[in-house]
């Protein structure tokens, strides 16, 4: 958005025009990686889960191993943002 801005008010101002206000914006993204590394290890905890027997002759088995707590990672994201301002 700041680029959007600073590239409008350069061309703007060539001409002795101003910025106004945001008529329209859009983002549009790409490509989101890191992610779904988190969805798959909590996809395995819940196929343990339901894998472990149900009713009175079910076998009480060791409960399954606790999730992982959330690391801290890098998430890349791809994305376009399209603005539209007023001139003033």
């Amino acid at each position: 958005m700041r680029h959007a801005i600073g590239r409008a008010s350069v061309a703007l101002e060539q001409k002795g025009q101003k910025l106004g206000g945001l008529r329209y914006m859009s983002l549009d993204v790409r490509q989101l990686y890191g992610v779904a590394q988190l969805q798959t290890s909590t996809s395995v905890a819940e196929s343990v889960e339901a894998s472990s027997g149900v009713g009175l002759f079910a076998k009480k088995g060791a409960p399954p191993p606790p999730s992982l707590p959330p690391q801290p990672e890098k998430i890349k994201v791809t994305a376009s943002v399209q603005c539209a301002f007023q001139i003033q």
